[in-house]
Order: structure tokens, then sequence, then C-alpha cells
């Protein structure tokens, strides 16, 4: 999946779907960081 938007400069453009997205993502990175080394 892809935002709908090129640059992220702001929330105020954002569909649901980018916020989903966003937060999701997010989550996946914080499970990656959380991994020992």
């Amino acid at each position: 999946m892809q935002l709908s938007t090129k640059h992220l400069l702001g929330i105020k453009n954002l569909t649901s779907q980018d916020i989903s997205l966003i937060l999701s993502t997010a989550e996946q990175f914080k499970e990656v960081l959380q991994r020992p080394v």
C-alpha cells in the first residue's frame, strides 16, 4: 500500500487509509527496534 500524497508535509489532506498505513508502519518499526541485536 502507498500514501495518497507524494510528500507528508501535514496531516490535513490525509485520508483515513493514509493514517492507518502510517500507524501500521510505525508499529512494525517498533517491533523491529525491540529485537535484540
